[in-house]
């Protein structure tokens, strides 16, 4: 195993206890989002997808994609 997979695992590991507590979160959008996907998908994968969420959001935060409430485009 070398240390790339090795890193890979860990940022997983630590997306999906992100995304655990997210789902936990009373009031947030990802706890609303879990509720309607977990009929359909399960709570393993129902998480999962919550996961893929927080990175995506994340990763446009952090880019400079996204516009927070306090700031407003020109």
């Amino acid at each position: 195993m070398n240390r790339e997979s090795k890193t890979n695992f860990t940022r997983g590991f630590h997306a999906v206890q992100a995304a655990i507590a997210a789902t936990k979160t009373k009031g947030s959008i990802f706890e609303m989002v879990y509720h309607r996907l977990v009929p359909h998908m399960g709570h393993n994968q129902a998480v999962c997808a919550i996961a893929r969420r927080l990175c995506r959001s994340f990763g446009s935060f952090c880019s400079g994609r996204c516009v927070t409430k306090n700031e407003v485009p020109q």
